[in-house]
């Protein structure tokens, strides 16, 4: 195959398809986050936790397993792995935000006494 032969089938694609599937896409990783955070909300820490290793057990997986990568096996895969660390991003963030506070008005009381 040559080089023309190849690039002339890449361009029978429309720009206007190829960027309506790239933003279908995104709507729908957009919606599954929401999803995701709208479904952990009630999680205990715990549970988030779990969720977190588990999003990085699945990305370190895609790696090796050449199928987790293409195909609706593929966007399956990304949308279960999004859902998982939005879930845990969702509960652990407020957590610590609420830690390093009570950590500021420690130390802030522990100078005003001292």
């Amino acid at each position: 195959m040559s080089f023309i032969a190849a690039s002339s089938a890449v361009r029978e694609r429309s720009v206007a398809t190829i960027m309506g599937q790239v933003l279908f896409l995104v709507g729908a990783a957009l919606g599954l986050c929401a999803l995701g955070t709208y479904l952990g909300r009630d999680l205990s820490f715990g549970t988030a936790r779990l969720l977190s290793f588990a999003g990085l057990g699945m990305l370190i997986a895609q790696s090796f397993v050449r199928p987790l990568r293409y195909g609706p096996l593929g966007i399956g895969w990304l949308a279960a792995l999004a859902a998982a660390l939005v879930v845990f991003y969702g509960l652990f963030t407020p957590f610590w935000f609420a830690l390093r506070a009570l950590a500021w008005l420690a130390e802030f009381r522990a100078r005003r006494r001292g």
